[in-house]
C-alpha cells in the first residue's frame, strides 16, 4: 500500500506533468520538493492527503490544493508563507517572477485562448473555474492515485 507521502508526490507530479504538457520550460515540482514531502511524518502526510481529497473540487492552482500550503498551515502559528520551504526553493507564490507567478501568468493566457476556442455550451459546463486545472482534472488525478495505491 502506498503511503500518503507517496500519494502527495504523485499528486504534485501529475500537476507538473500537466504544466509540462503545455510548456516544457516551466517546472512546478522538483527533486527538493519530493524530498521534503517524503520527509513529512506519516501523521501529517495523512492529514494533508485527506484535506486534498476533501477539497478536490477547488479548481485552479490555489492554497486548497497545494500540499505545501496545507502542511505549513497545520504546522505553524505564523504566516505559513514565511516558513514555506517550497517558497524558498521556487520563490514565494506572491513574489513577481516566482515559479507560481510564472505558471499562473502562463495558465491565465492559456485559459483565454482555450475559452476563445470553445462554444457557449462548453463554456457553461466549466463556468468560471479553471479549464486547465479543472475539477475534472483533480478528481481524475486523485482517483488514479488511489487506484494505483491499491495495486502496490
Amino acid at each position: 500500500m502506498m503511503t500518503s507521502n507517496e500519494k502527495i508526490v504523485m499528486f504534485m507530479e501529475g500537476k507538473n506533468n500537466l504544466i509540462k504538457g503545455y510548456n516544457k520550460k516551466l517546472t512546478y515540482f522538483k527533486v527538493g520538493d519530493k524530498k521534503e514531502i517524503l520527509s513529512w511524518s506519516s501523521e501529517y502526510a495523512d492529514r494533508v492527503w485527506k484535506f486534498i481529497k476533501k477539497y478536490k473540487n477547488g479548481a485552479g492552482l490555489s492554497t486548497v490544493n497545494c500540499p505545501f500550503c496545507i502542511y505549513n498551515k497545520m504546522n505553524c502559528d505564523i504566516d505559513s508563507c514565511v516558513v514555506c520551504k517550497y517558497g524558498k526553493r521556487h520563490g514565494k507564490c506572491y513574489d513577481k517572477d516566482s515559479t507560481y507567478d510564472s505558471i499562473f501568468r502562463f495558465i491565465s493566457k492559456l485559459e483565454i485562448k482555450l475559452r476563445d476556442s470553445m462554444s457557449d455550451i462548453e463554456l457553461e459546463e466549466y463556468g468560471s473555474t479553471s479549464l486547465v486545472f479543472s475539477k475534472k482534472f483533480y478528481n481524475d488525478l486523485i482517483k488514479s492515485i488511489e487506484k494505483e495505491s491499491k495495486l502496490k
